[in-house]
């Protein structure tokens, strides 16, 4: 989910960003500035479906042109300029401990998945209704997070810690997760049409890993937003390669071709670090040494019409076999 680069400024998405997070479009943890990055681009979009106003399929996955003037004036009407700000469940977050283990052996049975496909209604604002057939279904796309999720106050007495944090999930746009607290979660059928990956969306399984992690891991700026980054411990590796197991082993049962694994970055020129170095390296590489899955160096989606916006191969420094630098330079 993460980014790395500023699709452009607007002078009023500061207003929008919290109209946005009033209405559940975009995530709370998101910083309240002037920066239009690829989640609120997507929060935007998905806000505009939900008012019947139009805006291209194509468009919106390329993150070309600009935010139509008529979601502009519907988020900054008198009404949505009065939201405040909403902490989750109106109550301070409460971000959750995440000791790292001291196991040498990392043991994928020590993590639960928990299944929420059944617990939660379709989310049309980060799904569609129509499911993919199986055979169209062949890769596995790597996502970070870049925000760590908190429970509310209120959450947090009616639900308890683990739950609350489960439920957080139930709005984010991936087919797994992987939590920080280890926890491997079951967001969406596998089948569904998920609005995760851009033009993967059609024939990929998202999985999301909880956290913020930098494209290099000892280069403070690769880290999406200068922010301070989450240290990727052996409980999140673990999950997240439970994540990717699961989904391969699952789909594969449906007659679903999973053959590959990518990055998010290959699809979209502002996931440059998305999931990051140590991600791949720790799940990436090991998918496909252990679930006989193959990457395609020489991918990167090409965005004609605005260059910048094309995707970056695999690069070196995550893995031998990449043939390009990060920045996506020979």
């Amino acid at each position: 989910m993460t980014d790395t680069s500023v699709l452009e400024t607007h002078e009023d998405l500061r207003e929008m960003k919290v109209a946005l997070q009033r209405a559940g479009f975009l995530a709370r943890e998101r910083p309240l500035d002037d920066y239009l990055d690829s989640e609120t681009w997507t929060a935007l979009f998905l806000f505009a479906e939900s008012r019947g106003i139009d805006w291209d399929l194509e468009a919106f996955e390329d993150e070309d042109g600009e935010i139509p003037e008529e979601v502009v004036e519907a988020l900054l009407s008198p009404m949505a300029r009065s939201f405040a700000p909403a902490a989750d469940d109106e109550g301070e977050l409460v971000m959750l401990d995440d000791a790292e283990s001291d196991c040498d052996e990392i043991d994928l049975d020590a993590h639960e998945v928990f299944d929420l496909t059944q617990e939660h209604e379709l989310d049309t604002r980060k799904a569609r209704r129509w499911p993919r057939k199986p055979e169209q279904i062949t890769t596995i796309v790597l996502h970070q997070t870049g925000i760590e999720f908190g429970v509310g106050r209120r959450a947090l007495e009616t639900y308890g810690r683990r739950v609350g944090l489960h439920r957080r999930f139930y709005k984010v746009a991936c087919h797994a997760a992987a939590l920080r607290n280890g926890d491997v979660l079951l967001v969406n059928p596998w089948q569904r049409y998920v609005l995760h990956g851009h033009s993967s969306n059609r024939f990929s399984i998202g999985i999301e890993i909880e956290g913020l992690y930098p494209g290099l891991e000892h280069d403070p700026g690769t880290v999406s937003g200068k922010r301070e980054p989450s240290t990727l411990t052996k409980r999140t590796i673990g999950a997240a390669r439970k994540a990717v197991q699961i989904s391969v082993e699952r789909c594969r049962e449906l007659g679903c071709p999973i053959t590959k694994i990518a990055a998010h970055r290959q699809y979209h020129g502002s996931r440059i670090s998305d999931p990051g170095q140590g991600i791949w390296r720790e799940v990436g590489l090991w998918a496909v040494e252990t679930l006989d899955l193959e990457v395609d160096y020489d991918y990167a989606r090409n965005n004609r019409k605005t260059p910048r916006k094309s995707g970056r191969q695999i690069p070196r420094e995550w893995d031998p076999a990449g043939k390009v630098d990060y920045r996506g330079r020979l």
